[in-house]
């Protein structure tokens, strides 16, 4: 089952903007360890997460091209392996699966980027940020306070979402990932 925020409370979750196909781009995912998408039986799966020096951690992820129910399998799996490790985010690259795909929890609405695109940003804010593939070292990093991203969604719709606050800092987090940049390369 797939329940869709309210565009009521993105405001209070750090959106600026608020749409219909925000709504349907922003999923809650309320599925069960097992669940049934396309007719078909699946398990979430705990995924391994990749740690520094690791060199795969530095390769650059691949733009999504299918938006089929592997991928939301792979969210699901992505989701679950955050919530196991106490995270608030994960990029595909942690999990070795170099794909521009992000998952993010914040203020308890899920959200997913898929080919995320930075379009604009202004401020500076200053944060204190852990990693799960740094694991016991937080670093101190500068970063826009306030952000556009262009991405899709899980169906492969376009969309775009202001972000500030935490949400705005675990995004930029999660998409230097995709590029393979750390926060200790800083």
């Amino acid at each position: 089952m797939v329940k869709l925020v309210d565009t009521r409370d993105l405001k209070s979750l750090g959106f600026c903007c608020a749409s219909s196909s925000l709504a349907s781009s922003i999923i809650t995912s309320l599925l069960p360890k097992n669940y049934i998408a396309g007719g078909v039986r699946h398990s979430m799966v705990l995924l391994n997460i990749l740690k520094y020096p690791d060199e795969k951690l530095k390769n650059p992820s691949e733009t999504v091209v299918k938006f089929d129910n592997n991928i939301v399998k792979l969210i699901n799996d992505m989701f679950e392996t955050m919530y196991f490790n106490k995270a608030i985010g994960l990029a595909a690259t942690q999990v070795d699966i170099h794909k521009q795909l992000i998952v993010i929890e914040s203020s308890k609405t899920k959200v997913v980027l898929v080919n995320p695109v930075l379009l604009e940003g202004s401020g500076k804010d200053y944060s204190e940020e852990a990693c799960l593939s740094i694991p016991n070292i937080v670093g101190f990093v500068v970063r826009t306070k306030s952000i556009c991203i262009g991405t899709f969604d899980v169906k492969g719709y376009m969309y775009r979402i202001k972000a500030n606050g935490i949400l705005s800092i675990c995004i930029q987090h999660e998409v230097e990932h995709l590029f393979g940049f750390l926060n200790i390369y800083r």
